[in-house]
């Protein structure tokens, strides 16, 4: 869910259904550079996403999938996943491969096409998810810098297919809001951001929130001390174990990561990170989320304030971490709301006026 906590589940809520095909893949066609491969249905059903898998410029195997392989010159917008070891469209427990947040933008697809990029690391197609902890493999790569390279290596692929016209939006849950704000940093082809669950000025903030107030899902220090003071020493203690690079004993992690993931990911600001881009912001936050605080997002809103950043925001005071609220019944009607604004933002520059705030110190200038 949240960039944050131990569960390791990513800002996916399954949308869609297919049954899933026996065959673990269909080739579709390959040359030396890329594989591309159907996401096969038991019915014979289409399914709305083409794979395609190529190598990052070390060597690693990298998985995005597209929801258009044709040559028509489309907007491009590229999906990141949250935290986790799931593949991209993983098959559920009731048999069925699932989609995330980019299901709701098909509506779209006449208009714009729509990649859904795989967490680097994970070794098989439509890979699983079956515990806590992912593996060695995958948590080595668990950091920004690898990303961000992963990223850059199919935007490269995605630009040598002609698919880049010059510009496009990311959309981030979660952990890969980081990503995306990081990313964004270092290319002026992103124009748009839009940011779910996940932004802020840091998890440094979450984990001192949640020492001193007992917030959330996840636990920064193990064993949890009691009260507030006991929490806020053992997670200062912990902060300073992480930035001094002192491994733990026995393999262990901290929150479900491993310390490389900590000394990158989660020392990244995502407020601080934006001001390093000139795309538009769109921030989303669901007040009663328990895997990225409020509070944070609170904080990364003052901050882009405080430094004339522009931006508009969405915020829904019931909404967890998946923007679900209370009386939904677990349907996610926000959060397949803010995909749609989203959308028509990237694609008509309209907004939902009575859905957002908009901050924008430069306007009377104009």
């Amino acid at each position: 869910m949240s960039a944050i906590i131990a569960t390791l589940i990513s800002l996916t809520t399954p949308t869609l259904a297919f049954p899933k095909n026996g065959n673990d893949f269909i080739p579709h066609s390959s040359n030396d550079a890329r594989i591309t491969f159907t996401v096969p249905t038991a019915d014979g059903t289409k399914f709305p996403f083409f794979g395609n898998e190529i190598l990052s410029y070390d060597g690693a195997r990298l998985r995005y999938y597209s929801s258009d392989n044709s040559s028509r010159e489309l907007p491009l917008v590229i999906f990141l996943p949250g935290s986790g070891c799931a593949g991209a469209f993983s098959i559920s427990a009731d048999n069925h491969r699932t989609a995330g947040p980019e299901a709701f933008a098909l509506q779209f697809k006449a208009n714009a096409r729509l990649i859904v990029m795989e967490n680097p690391g994970i070794e098989n197609r439509f890979a699983r998810e079956t515990g806590i902890d992912c593996s060695p493999a995958f948590q080595r790569m668990e950091n920004l810098e690898v990303r961000v390279a992963a990223l850059q290596a199919v935007v490269d692929d995605v630009r040598s297919r002609n698919w880049l016209h010059p510009h496009f939006m990311i959309v981030a849950g979660s952990e890969g809001v980081a990503w995306a704000t990081r990313f964004a940093t270092s290319s002026t082809n992103v124009s748009h951001l839009l940011l779910i669950s996940g932004f802020g000025i840091g998890q440094p903030l979450a984990t001192v929130h949640a020492a001193l107030t007992g917030w959330g899902n996840w636990s920064f220090v193990g064993d949890e001390p009691s009260g507030a003071q006991g929490r806020l020493r053992s997670t200062l203690a912990r902060w300073e174990q992480v930035r001094r690079g002192t491994d733990l004993e026995g393999g262990k992690t901290i929150a479900g990561h491993d310390q490389r993931y900590w000394r990158s990911i989660g020392t990244a600001s995502p407020a601080e990170d934006a001001l390093g881009t000139a795309a538009q912001l769109y921030v989303v936050q669901g007040g009663s989320d328990e895997s990225s605080p409020a509070v944070n997002y609170e904080a990364g809103l003052a901050y882009l304030v405080a430094h004339n950043r522009p931006f508009v925001s969405e915020y829904i005071p019931c909404g967890d971490h998946f923007l679900i609220c209370q009386g939904d019944g677990g349907v996610p009607r926000n959060l397949q709301d803010v995909i749609t604004h989203g959308m028509e933002w990237f694609l008509t520059g309209r907004l939902m006026k009575s859905s957002v705030a908009v901050f924008n110190p430069f306007d009377a200038l104009r």
